[in-house]
């Protein structure tokens, strides 16, 4: 630090002098051009008189998961909300209703399939599974088996207005493949313990069991209803079973079970090809949609993956990114033209979120058929309720209680920029009676949420818009809204949102510009006037050419330099701050402590007080005890100048350089 009584600036702590006099000299400093401030190409086509810039949201059917907001009808997480059904529109889900609860006490979900307009569930249980099917009106009725040994029904198909049963038995000879012809069981094949999938192409039957332990499963298939078989794969290896089958076009796909590496195989006649081989992946599922083939399951982080076969080409459309988005199970459901798993629905573009029911005190609902007419089919899930049974649910007529969205980091294509908002204004069909919409924001990346305002029926009426203010001095580099709808009276009718408007103003950070002009004179007198400058003019002016040349950040110490150092330590939200001495300290000002610039309003000699933390865009923390105190400016020497005067003295340098400074 230089002495003030001898110099008026220092950069990087070598005092000069300033052309002028003593008490004018020759330094001008302003602020800087501000960077944001500009708005972008796309706020110049909102930009209205107030300056205010918009950020606009007319519809979410881009797909979910987007971290930063991106103008592409993306956001980044929902729940219990449609934002397919009409494009430009988020509406709340229609909720679940049990079919039949506590349906089966110590039984779980195994398979099942839809024939003959019935919708056919088999069961797994440690002793005895069992058959049922419901119809569209939701009677459902247990088949009677006969079966003594059958734990699980593994897999079924349809075949000629027959409904192959692929089991398992615990013990003896009991046939472990089997049909049922809506009248009774009828028994096929008894070979093997273990019939794990079966699957129909045209006239042909397909049929993976189990050949042993040491020699895996065995691919086999009947092309005269199961009287006589043939073998496409004695073994698959010890352990390695085929635990899946679909047919497409009349190509047969199936997944081979190593551990937790799957291989998906396909069989076109009777030539075998192995398609991919995915190193890790359980809790996998095998669907044909839409022409195409798809394997979905977890990886080794537990993220969910769905994987798409084009016959040609092996696609990745889906990794889950959200945290909060998991799944029990992972299995694919075709559902009017759609792609469904549990809380996730891909609609052959992007993938979006989808109905993530719960049983109270049980376990999630899993999608697993969709049952009923092309128009008409709805969803049906299974789960585990509260007292340990298997229970069936359905998609109901009704709404969703209440559902959100919420919108992917907005930082207005200027991210070290901070925005002062304004409004959020909120357009929507009229409410109806009870409904509602809630808007909430978080300036902390979703830590905590602020309530902004509601649109509610029964305080507003019948309202479509409305302009939401933010609390004054609302500000930050970037912003997460959080929109939740609630269902009208009876979950009858669903709050419609139809976009929003979110009004805001750059704030860019200030940083200064200075101009000053420095005398570099041979035998010069300092600011005491008795005190001369040791370095010869030529030498002041080298070290400032050099400070230009070497295009690095400079310590600057203005004419207004001040350092002390704390006299205690302090927390990140302090207002009142001691100081060891507050020596040429203007009465209000700024100062810097490490890394965090503070202003304060009031001086004392014993500190400051009404400090404002964090200011100029630097963050609060806590600092102590001796810590330096200072107004030091970060700098960057630009715009060199020389201009040579006519010297008083023979043999004497009378230089003077101009320069401009720019904060850093």
């Amino acid at each position: 630090m230089i002495k003030k009584s001898q110099y008026h600036i220092a950069l990087n702590g070598k005092g000069y002098l300033l052309a002028g006099s003593s008490t004018r000299p020759a330094r001008s400093m302003k602020q800087s051009p501000k960077y944001g401030e500009t708005p972008t190409e796309a706020e110049v086509q909102y930009i209205d008189t107030t300056q205010f810039f918009p950020w606009v949201q007319t519809d979410w059917s881009g797909g979910f998961q987007k971290e930063k907001w991106e103008d592409t009808a993306s956001f980044k997480l929902g729940n219990n909300i449609d934002v397919l059904k009409k494009f430009g529109e988020i509406t709340l889900q229609k909720t679940v209703k049990a079919v039949k609860d506590n349906f089966l006490t110590g039984h779980t979900f195994s398979s099942h399939c839809i024939a003959n307009n019935y919708l056919m569930v088999g069961t797994q249980h440690e002793t005895l599974a069992q058959l049922w099917y419901f119809n569209n009106a939701d009677d459902h009725y247990q088949i009677t088996t006969g079966w003594s040994a059958i734990t699980k029904v593994k897999d079924m198909a349809v075949y000629k207005e027959k409904v192959l049963l692929a089991l398992e038995r615990s013990s003896g000879s009991e046939s472990t493949l089997q049909y049922y012809d809506f009248t009774s069981i009828s028994t096929i094949r008894n070979t093997s313990d273990v019939c794990r999938a079966v699957e129909v192409i045209g006239e042909r039957i397909w049929l993976a069991e189990l050949n042993s332990t040491t020699n895996g499963d065995r691919l086999i298939y009947s092309d005269d209803g199961g009287t006589n078989w043939t073998e496409v794969i004695t073994k698959t290896g010890q352990n390695r079973q085929i635990i899946k089958m679909e047919a497409n076009y009349g190509v047969l796909y199936f997944l081979i079970q190593d551990g937790t590496k799957i291989e998906l195989w396909q069989v076109v006649d009777t030539d075998i090809t192995k398609v991919y081989s995915f190193e890790y992946l359980s809790t996998v599922d095998l669907k044909t949609h839409n022409s195409n083939i798809y394997v979905s399951g977890l990886d080794e982080d537990g993220k969910v993956m769905v994987y798409e076969w084009t016959g040609g080409q092996l696609n990745l459309l889906f990794q889950e990114k959200v945290d909060s988005l998991t799944a029990s199970s992972l299995k694919l459901v075709s559902h009017k033209g759609d792609l469904v798993l549990h809380g996730l629905v891909y609609d052959g573009q992007v993938w979006t979120t989808h109905i993530a029911a719960s049983i109270s005190g049980g376990s999630v609902l899993i999608p697993f058929a969709s049952f009923g007419t092309t128009t008409t089919g709805l969803l049906y899930f299974y789960g585990t309720g509260s007292e340990g049974a298997l229970d069936i649910y359905k998609v109901d007529t009704i709404y969703a209680a209440s559902g959100y969205y919420t919108s992917g980091a907005y930082y207005g294509n200027k991210y070290a920029i901070d925005k002062l908002y304004q409004s959020c204004v909120i357009n929507c069909k009229a409410l109806a009676a009870g409904e509602q919409i809630k808007v909430e924001y978080s300036l902390d990346n979703e830590t905590t949420w602020v309530e902004l305002g509601t649109l509610n029926h029964t305080n507003d009426g019948a309202i479509s818009k409305k302009d939401l203010v933010f609390p004054s001095g609302t500000t930050s580099r970037a912003i997460h809204l959080k929109i939740t709808l609630t269902a009208g009276t009876a979950q009858i009718t669903t709050p419609t949102l139809l976009d929003i408007a979110l009004r805001y103003k750059p704030m860019p950070e200030e940083r200064y510009t200075w101009q000053i002009t420095v005398k570099c004179l041979d035998d010069m007198y300092l600011l005491d006037q008795h005190s001369k400058e040791t370095e010869l003019g030529i030498e002041l002016r080298n070290q400032l050419l050099t400070a230009k040349e070497i295009k690095s950040v400079v310590n600057f110490e203005d004419i207004d330099f001040f350092e002390t150092a704390l006299s205690a330590d302090i927390d990140a939200d302090d207002t009142t701050i001691l100081l060891k001495n507050t020596v040429n300290m203007p009465e209000k000002g700024r100062f810097k402590i490490g890394d965090e610039w503070i202003t304060y309003t009031s001086l004392s000699d014993a500190g400051v007080e009404g400090a404002v933390r964090g200011a100029r865009g630097t963050t609060a923390t806590a600092h102590f005890t001796d810590d330096t105190v200072s107004n030091l400016y970060k700098v960057f020497v630009k715009n060199y100048q020389e201009e040579l005067r006519i010297a008083n003295e023979p043999k004497t340098e009378e230089l003077y350089v101009s320069l401009t400074l720019d904060e850093i």
